[in-house]
């Protein structure tokens, strides 16, 4: 019997993801895509083009990995969370949906809180403006047609499970506001209250996480090239899921995406604290209540003051920038509410500002103070949850892959953190620093460390005598790892080596003067690669690569191949 693999799909608010992974959750295969291109305007999302879009991740992800795919046993599906996915009556879309950064529906969200809490008794969470109640209210006011023409009140996930399988189904940490978290199921007594009682039976039907939603429809493995009939789960929000990922041994996690989810895991069931954030339950044996604050602006304030401030540059150099600041950004302060503030205090009129800024403020301070800003607002979230800091604390979110961000973090809150399992991205973004000599092997090694200590990963060098400097400064910077161009350099960092690329040069020109001897040089540019021998790896030594597994440098090695006998090409134009 094969081996059996899933699918995991993540839509989150500005990149959708999907990876297929064995059931220990090694990664066979992992895709994106930006979210960009489905959004209309502001909080408000094409969910056609979302669905193109998972198509089209899909597609690409099947090719990559076709034996993994015609093993899959089961999809999972994890995304943003609160927001509104309306289907009409046939279960097709026919608005955008609006997200949960909306903050149009503040006045529906203020009259929702005072109801919960007249009626809840903290039974219930409470709401925010971009709570799925709170803008249900604001069309029913205002967009009275839409409203009409709702048929199916859904979240991201419930709308992504329902396509794939035609089952409106969602769990408890996808519901937010007006759910009985002690009775697992939706206070009618709210929704009446709230003038929403014919929302009711619109609304999915809730059920556990872990539980299957239901098959593949023939019409989603049409779409999708998943194979009809294949199981379905139920899904959580992408918070929820880190947290459940994250394990038990973990106090706290803190995810920085595009918002900032702060979570402390309180044990087993007690008494709600629904006014200190928004509460749901890990299906851990038994469950742990989790507590959660989310903030209106994470990664997206970091994108936003990148992009205004320092346009053209990635975030590589961004935070190698804010590295070359001091802690506390030389006295400037930024307040990270561009889109307001939703936690651990409810403003949507909260706006985002640097302060502090004097004649001798250098670019390098605006953007620590931005990142010190965004870590400040996790501090805050905290200690509003709970008067003692928890032990330690585990970091993911796309923003985690950046070693200054995490060390600013670190600094920040005063507890040690620890990263999820890394992920490893095939597009793994690769960047090039010029250091301006083939020979001062210092300045090259004084290059390479300081690339090391601004969250560089690996650096292969190619720069002739000087590429000594490179294997030097692996061998003396903790976790740094290097590429050699020649034999000799791997003894120079024998643990920090990952292989060596040689160029064998004689082989282009014997080549060159071979044409040249028999009349035959052709009128194109002839290229010269692996396939032949002008490119090559030394044989893998096991006293050099201790740090790989056999499996890693199988793939490694198998990539090499899949060069050399022309599966894979590479297009140099």
């Amino acid at each position: 019997m094969a081996q059996p693999y899933f699918l995991a799909i993540d839509a989150g608010t500005t990149c959708l993801k999907a990876v297929v992974m064995d059931a220990g959750g090694q990664i066979a295969a992992a895709e994106e895509v930006e979210m960009a291109g489905c959004y209309v305007a502001p909080c408000r999302l094409d969910m056609e083009a979302l669905l193109q879009a998972l198509a089209g991740v899909l597609a690409r992800l099947r090719m990559r990995c076709p034996q993994p795919w015609d093993a899959l046993a089961g999809v999972g599906v994890t995304g943003q969370g609160d927001g509104l996915f309306p289907l009409d009556k046939n279960g097709r879309p026919f608005m955008p949906a609006i997200t949960w950064q909306d903050g149009n529906a503040a006045p529906e969200a203020e009259q929702l809180a005072g109801l919960t809490r007249t009626l809840g008794n903290q039974r219930c969470n409470l709401p925010f403006p971009g709570s799925r109640m709170a803008i249900l209210r604001r069309l029913k006011d205002h967009a009275p047609e839409e409203y009409r023409n709702i048929g199916y009140a859904l979240g991201c996930v419930s709308f992504l499970v329902y396509c794939l399988t035609g089952q409106s189904v969602t769990d408890l940490s996808n519901c937010g506001e007006g759910v009985d978290l002690a009775k697992g199921s939706y206070a009618a007594d709210i929704y009446q209250a709230f003038g929403l009682a014919d929302m009711l039976d619109k609304l999915p039907s809730l059920r556990p996480s872990w539980a299957v939603a239901g098959p593949v429809s023939p019409q989603a493995a049409s779409l999708f090239g998943l194979p009809a009939g294949l199981p379905v789960g139920v899904g959580a929000l992408d918070t929820t899921a880190a947290a459940f990922g994250a394990g038990e041994q973990w106090d706290a996690s803190i995810i920085a995406g595009t918002t900032l989810a702060v979570s402390l895991c309180l044990g087993a069931p007690q008494p709600v604290p629904t006014e200190k954030g928004f509460v749901d339950l890990l299906p851990f044996d038994p469950p742990v209540m989790r507590l959660t604050l989310g903030t209106a602006a994470g990664a997206c304030a970091l994108d936003f003051v990148r992009q205004k401030f320092f346009p053209g540059m990635d975030y590589g150099g961004f935070f190698a920038l804010a590295a070359q600041s001091s802690p506390g950004a030389n006295g400037v302060l930024f307040l990270p509410f561009i889109n307001g503030e939703r936690a651990p205090f409810s403003c949507p009129q909260a706006t985002g500002a640097f302060l502090g800024l004097r004649n001798s403020t250098a670019p390098e301070d605006l953007a620590r103070a931005c990142v010190e800003g965004i870590a400040y607002s996790a501090r805050h979230c905290l200690a509003a949850m709970r008067s003692t800091p928890p032990r330690q604390a585990l970091l993911s979110g796309g923003a985690s892959k950046s070693a200054v961000f995490c060390q600013i973090f670190a600094d920040a809150l005063g507890i040690p953190l620890g990263l999820a399992p890394a992920y490893v991205n095939p597009d793994c973004e690769v960047l090039v620093s010029i250091a301006g000599t083939t020979e001062d092997v210092a300045m090259v090694k004084e290059t390479a460390k300081n690339l090391f200590e601004n969250g560089y990963d690996v650096i292969a060098p190619n720069a002739d005598q000087a590429s000594l400097g490179v294997m030097e400064a692996a061998n003396e910077v903790e976790g740094a790892m290097a590429i050699a161009n020649g034999d000799g350099m791997i003894t120079v960092a024998p643990n920090n080596t990952v292989t060596a690329v040689i160029m064998n040069t004689a082989v282009g020109y014997y080549a060159a003067f071979e044409q040249f001897r028999t009349n035959s040089i052709p009128e194109e540019v002839k290229k010269y690669g692996i396939a032949d021998n002008l490119i090559e790896m030394p044989e893998w030594n096991p006293d050099f690569f201790a740090p790989l597994t056999e499996e890693q440098i199988a793939k490694v090695q198998g990539a090499y191949d899949a060069l050399a006998n022309g599966e894979v090409t590479i297009n140099l134009d």
